[in-house]
């Protein structure tokens, strides 16, 4: 039997450390490259929604929270929320939609 961190199952669905990684790249990236990555995943992988996608299918706030919750319980920094998904929650955007021009 396989032994589980707290709410490991849930996570690897809604809320990774790897999703979190991900919000946090999005800070520093075009648009372009983005829309690669969102594509690399599709076409690559055969998956029908991009890691982006998926978050926005997910919704933003519930990943935010999954990530929050995680770190509350395991004090792992690896489940501390960007930035950039917390704006996005605030400001009530889809994940997908792309950085306004600066």
């Amino acid at each position: 039997m396989a032994v589980h961190s707290p709410g490991a199952r849930l996570t690897r669905v809604n809320g990774s450390p790897r999703r979190a990684r991900r919000t946090g790249e999005r800070e520093h990236v075009q648009a372009e490259v983005e829309d690669l990555a969102q594509d690399a995943v599709q076409l690559g992988l055969g998956y029908p929604k991009g890691p982006l996608g998926w978050g926005d299918q997910l919704g933003a706030a519930r990943i935010l929270a999954i990530l929050q919750a995680q770190l509350a319980v395991t004090g792992d920094p690896r489940y501390r929320p960007s930035a950039w998904l917390a704006r996005r929650v605030a400001l009530g955007l889809p994940l997908t939609m792309p950085e306004a021009a600066r």
